[in-house]
């Protein structure tokens, strides 16, 4: 059972958990006509509704009216959508138009638009609807949507109400007459519901339109005004020109939340700064940059920030960011303003979200954040590669080690010039001092024990790793394990000195110290010590000691850069004994002394001093001379060449003056390494009768938060870069006198849930699961709460962590301390508080970590594994010798001036060849791009038309490939293998040249509407045939068996004759013919075609390759690709919604309607049946290539029944034999590329 739980799990998780909220949150998006990107890459399946823009208004007749060039797209988009996501609901959007001065959003009066001249009459009003019903049904569209936001004259808005009234009874009409289902009607409204002194007519707004959505942009433009500004800003503190303004006066007028609809924008504007070093908000400019209006789209601005290196702002306080490049200073809205927008809409209720234009988006990042379920879904993906990623690269690394281990020793006993091979020793930089070993192992090296014993410190007890039946391992300079070590100390030890990652871990907890997550962390400090009020010493209890004496070295097995800290406990509001060792020379010498010793004996590398909250003036005379002395006494002590000298922090109040007593800061700065804030505990449930934010990033009403506090730090002379912002992993619970008043600062009798209403993040979390309450994310003052009854609980969640983060970099601060490190659930709030820019990074430092000292243990292992394959390892390559080119050069890599070759099946082709024959590796050119690198078409001196694939420096893929397509295209003959003319390795190029497929690839005919229509059922009949006479010839008619791996439509080449050529070799393997499966670390493939097996095992077959075939067979007869969902709740992947149709008798409505097999011998239920034998869990199910291309030819022959495919989520309950299609459970996905499976 639990096998099955974690299959499904897995699947879900790749291709994208499908969100619950269709019904009740809209999330839609305009497509404009006018933009440049394809109807069909829309990803519809990230919205519930799709508005195709624009349809305009004939000034003559004033019907609807669709321009020629664009009737295309209005015609076939919602089929086109409808094929990713078939419950989209499609509107099509009528332009009001605007005046033609083309000014901003913000209400001039123009009244120049057709919709004005329009409603003016009835006649025409009444010629405007019937046409506008009429076109919609005739494209297919669910809904009309009108964008007029101008109408700001008393006429406009008595007429537009009219107008309304009108086309709703319209559409209930002929809904009632044609029995069809009545066409949504949705309007674009200004962000505010009064122009000037005209209002809309809200009354006739809200009952005839399902919703009406406030485009909530463009406020600001560079063509208007002459300062930077948030043109989409979601609150202003200095104007009433905000979202925020504009939702809560429609909601004052009287119209519904639940009918507003919150417009976001997919692009910026870009403003000239008349100085670069005034780059704020509301900075100087002097006019528009980058476009002719200043506009920029999301896609466009991700690309400028790439280029330039460039890191964009968040300005939490308008809910906007922003990037300055020299004078260019572009303001737009990323991923945290959207999300911070998405949970405004949230809190106040709202319907859903309305984004211009979709098309504007990068790689579908807006539209991501945007999903209400995103989170969720990503922390368990995370939690699924954080299973799944050791696994691979375990066998990744074990599988490595022991190839590099084996070829050198084959390539000794077979001669390595003859195979082309570059040794280790080439490769690899020759180290000084080491003499090469000129004996029969050319690649080995002979290092004298003085080298060892200085490389390993004397085989210091430090250095040693571990120890293994051969005898201990130490920590050597040679070349495989310093490359290693590199690798995964790297990461760490480069970690930015200038941002800190900070926790506390409280001794008086449950939480071991074992189960911290210390690789989240660059800092972390054990509390508490205590002081010791006769002795004026530090102390730490017995019960707590245990603890003290183990944590570094504990928190340090998961992260060995990590560095602790000693906190000492000053005692807050009760600090008499602190505050009577600080008054007296001799008492703070004992103090310092016994800090510094028990810190040394414990082995923390740094002293904190938490909970001093200064009183009196003498108390911060002498704490600063404690400062004064503990930093003298840190800096003697250190003197020590072996020892670094300790870190001193310490933790303040929020706020610098308390009473009329302040820090002394001048002694703060010039002695702690950085100082932390309490930002939190503000509001207690034991002191105030109201709600409250405990932790406020801000407060509208109060100097109580956390931006006024560092704004006073600031402001007294400390540094930005001294000062770390506390964050807080619990929160706190009030009872509420009325339970439906639950908002901030409702009334509140007290405290719940524990003595002092204060709860850790994790009960919360729990508290929120077992009551099934909503978190509500309130953004003006950066908090979660949620309620269930009478209890209220105020805490931050992973918005609150992530915006304060944001905040703290944006301030310039030094990084963040959290309280308390146990208190985290999942460690979901330090993942966030990460940052989205370093949270993949992290997790890759993590994982290097961890896998590290397995990689040693498989070292060992694997050298002795090696020698057990050594034998196998040695007929193949012996056999591939027989049958490679002879011209293949000895070093790949070197210099060939020879365009000619020994063998005449392939040429060395010179650099300067390839690069006339390409014009100079021209974009015109260039006819695509694959995981090795890009493709360009050339012409050969006597007019031959080549294909030239030439490796990317930055592709994973590389010389083992490279030599690997050469060796076997070249080798392999055959009429549906793509043939290799030849290659060049000039100039450190790897280029391999193949005859030009004029036709292009499968995929371009099979995913393409256009495309389809030219493939009929015959030449598809053709081009399966031919897929399988290649196969067979690669499984069974060849001298050598060859498995692919990377059969898909996209390596399925056409020449003119639309003859399929199957191509790129490059991770094909070599079998001997008794051989019918092998294992490998290295999974590569693409997601949707690789097989289970293969997956989860890394083991391949002749039936990875059918399985394989399987998948490409159900695209070629019903034109879908893998990587979406089908079926009634789009839940199905293509190969289980191809067997639930089959089942069910409805295979028919899985084909490619276009079609017809009625004139042919071979029919489409036929091949749909065969595809699901070939796609089957278990690969002994499995049909072999020859009993497919039987069964594909010979239509009278019987065909055993499929079971339930790969992958599914659903499972046989019972198979024939009584037991499951396989015998044992796969979990995998298939989607686009995953970790280590090459994309190509």
């Amino acid at each position: 059972m639990a096998a099955r739980i974690v299959s499904f799990l897995l699947f879900f998780l790749a291709f994208g958990l499908p969100y619950s909220h269709g019904e009740t949150w809209i999330k839609a998006g305009y497509w404009y006509a006018g933009s440049e990107s394809p109807i069909p890459d829309i990803k519809s399946g990230l919205f519930t509704h799709l508005l195709c823009a624009f349809a305009d208004i004939n000034p003559t007749t004033y019907q609807l009216s669709i321009s020629s060039s664009e009737e295309h797209y209005f015609s076939t988009f919602t089929d086109v959508v409808k094929r990713r996501n078939p419950s989209v609901v499609t509107l099509l959007s009528i332009w009001g138009g605007k005046g033609p001065t083309g000014l901003s959003i913000l209400g001039e009066r123009v009244n120049s638009s057709m919709v004005s001249l329009m409603v003016r009459q009835p006649s025409y009003r009444k010629s405007f609807i019937e046409s506008a019903m009429k076109t919609a049904r005739l494209y297919g569209f669910h809904g009309l949507d009108l964008f007029w936001l101008w109408p700001n004259t008393e006429s406009d808005m008595k007429n537009m109400g009219a107008l309304l009234d009108e086309l709703r009874a319209a559409v209930k009409l002929e809904s009632r007459n044609s029995g069809k289902a009545p066409l949504i009607l949705t309007m674009a409204v200004h962000y505010v519901p009064t122009l000037y002194s005209v209002s809309y007519h809200i009354e006739a707004i809200q009952r005839n339109l399902d919703w009406a959505h406030i485009p909530a942009y463009d406020y600001y433009l560079p063509s208007r005004v002459n300062f930077t500004h948030a043109h989409a800003a979601l609150y202003d503190p200095l104007s009433n020109v905000s979202t925020d303004f504009g939702i809560r006066e429609w909601i004052s007028k009287g119209f519904p939340a639940s009918k507003l609809v919150l417009g976001l924008p997919y692009h910026g504007y870009a403003w000239t700064l008349v100085n670069p070093n005034h780059n704020g908000i509301g900075a100087p400019a002097s006019g528009i940059a980058m476009t002719a209006d200043g506009s920029m789209s999301y896609k466009y601005i991700k690309w400028f920030l790439r280029s330039y290196g460039a890191t964009s702002m968040y300005n939490a306080t308008y809910v906007v960011n922003y990037v300055t490049i020299g004078t260019t200073w572009i303001g737009f809205d990323d991923v945290q303003a959207i999300r911070a927008k998405i949970s405004y809409a949230k809190e106040k209720k709202l319907l859903g979200y309305n984004v211009f234009q979709v098309s504007n988006d990068d790689n579908w990042a807006l539209s991501q954040a945007a999903q209400d379920d995103d989170k969720d879904h990503h922390k368990k993906q995370e939690l699924l590669v954080k299973i799944l990623v050791p696994i691979a690269v375990l066998i990744l690394v074990a599988g490595s080690i022991m190839c590099c281990y084996s070829q050198s020793r084959v390539l000794k006993a077979i001669g390595t010039r003859n195979l082309g091979k570059i040794s280790l020793h080439e490769v690899g930089s020759k180290s000084s001092g080491v003499e090469n070993f000129n004996s029969n192992a050319p690649n080995l090296r002979v290092f004298s024990f003085a080298e060892i014993k200085e490389a390993t410190n004397n085989f210091s007890f430090e250095n040693k790793l571990g120890e293994g039946g051969f005898g201990p391992l130490s920590s050597m300079a040679s070349k495989n394990i310093a490359l290693l070590l590199f690798i995964a100390f790297h990461f760490r030890l480069s970690n930015s000195q200038t941002w800190v990652k900070a926790g506390y871990w409280y001794s008086g907890n449950e939480s071991p110290v074992p189960d911290i997550n210390s690789a989240l962390f660059t800092h972390l400090l054990c509390a508490f010590a205590w002081l010791d009020p006769s002795a004026y010493q530090i102390y730490i209890s017995p019960s707590d000691e245990q603890y003290f004496a183990t944590f570094t070295n504990i928190v340090k097995k998961r992260n060995p850069s990590i560095i602790t800290l000693l906190s000492i406990w000053a005692g807050k509001n009760d600090s008499t004994k602190f505050s009577s060792m600080i008054s007296q020379p001799s008492y703070r010498k004992s103090f310092i002394e016994s800090s510094i010793k028990t810190a040394r004996l414990y082995g923390f590398q740094g002293l904190d001093l938490s909970g001093y909250w200064p009183r009196t003036v003498s108390n911060t005379i002498n704490m600063g001379i404690l400062f004064d002395e503990w930093r003298a006494a840190v800096n003697s002590e250190s003197r020590d060449p072996s020892q670094s000298p300790l870190i001193l922090t310490l933790e303040v109040h929020y706020l610098p003056t308390l009473g009329s007593v302040s820090y002394e800061v001048d002694s703060i700065r010039r002695n702690m390494d950085w100082v932390h804030v309490a930002a939190y505990d503000y509001y207690l449930p034991s002191s105030v009768n109201f709600t409250h934010a405990h932790a406020a990033l801000y407060d509208p009403v109060s100097r109580v938060n956390t931006d006024f506090g560092i704004g006073e730090w600031i402001g007294r002379g400390l540094p930005a870069g001294k000062l770390v912002l506390g964050l807080a992993y619990h929160g706190y619970a009030w009872t509420l006198l009325n339970p439906k008043e639950n908002g901030i600062g409702a009334p509140a009798s007290g405290l719940a849930m524990t003595p002092d209403g204060s709860v850790s993040y994790k009960y919360i979390k729990w508290f929120i699961r077992s009551y099934e309450c909503a978190s509500v994310y309130n953004a003006t003052y950066v908090v979660n709460y949620c309620s269930f009854g009478a209890t209220w609980i105020g805490y931050d969640d992973v918005e609150a962590i992530r915006t304060k983060v944001s905040y703290a970099k944006e301030k310039g601060l030094l990084g963040y301390n959290v309280w308390e490190v146990s208190h985290d659930e999942n460690w979901v709030l330090s993942l966030a508080a990460q940052g989205e820019d370093q949270d993949e990074g992290n997790k890759q430092r993590l994982l290097v970590i961890i896998l590290l000292p397995i990689a040693i243990v498989v070292l060992l292992v694997s050298s002795i594994m090696c020698h057990r394959w050594k034998g196998r390892l040695i007929f193949n390559i012996k056999v591939m010798m027989q049958t490679r080119p002879k011209s293949l050069p000895i070093k790949l890599g070197s210099n060939i001036s020879s365009a000619n070759s020994d063998d005449p099946n392939l040429q060395v082709f010179s650099f300067s060849t390839i690069k006339v024959a390409t014009n100079n590796f021209s974009s015109e050119n260039r006819l695509g791009e694959g995981g090795f690198g890009p493709v360009y078409k050339g012409k050969l001196p006597k007019g031959q038309e080549i294909a030239v694939k030439r490796l990317s420096k930055t592709s994973h893929q590389g010389l083992e490939e490279f030599k690997n397509e050469v060796t076997l295209t070249a080798t392999l003959q055959h009429v549906n293998l793509v043939k290799l003319l030849g290659f060049c390795t000039q100039r450190e190029e790897k280029m391999l040249i193949y005859e030009c497929m004029p036709n292009k690839s499968l995929d371009f005919y099979l995913f393409d509407p256009e495309g389809q229509v030219l493939l009929d059922w015959g030449k598809r009949i053709h081009i399966i045939e031919g897929i399988t006479q290649g196969l067979l010839y690669l499984q069974e008619y060849s001298r050598l068996r060859i498995i692919h791996r990377d059969l898909k439509a996209s390596n399925i080449l056409l020449d003119g004759e639309m003859k399929p050529k199957i191509a790129d070799f490059g991770i094909a393997r070599i079998f001997q013919k008794d051989e019918n499966e092998a294992n490998t670390g290295r999974i590569v493939g693409t997601y949707g075609y690789v097989s289970p097996e293969y997956v989860q095992k890394g083991t391949y077959s002749v039936k990875s390759d059918v399985y394989s075939f399987g998948v490409l067979l159900l695209q070629i007869i019903s034109g879908k690709k893998n990587t979406c969902f089908y079926g009634l709740d789009q839940n199905l992947h293509l190969l289980e919604y191809a067997y639930e149709l089959w089942k069910d008798g409805k295979s028919m409505e899985f084909m490619d309607p276009s079609l017809d097999d009625a004139c042919s011998s071979c029919k489409l239920t036929r091949c749909m049946q065969v595809a699901l034998l070939c796609v089957q869990e278990n690969p002994a199910d499995r049909p072999s290539v020859l009993e497919v291309d039987s069964m594909i030819k010979n239509e009278t022959a019987a065909i055993a029944t499929p079971r339930r495919p790969a992958f599914a989520a659903k499972r046989d309950e019972v198979e024939a034999d009584g037991k499951s299609a396989s015998g044992h459970e796969i979990g995998s996905v298939n989607v686009t590329t995953i970790s280590q499976v090459l994309p190509r």
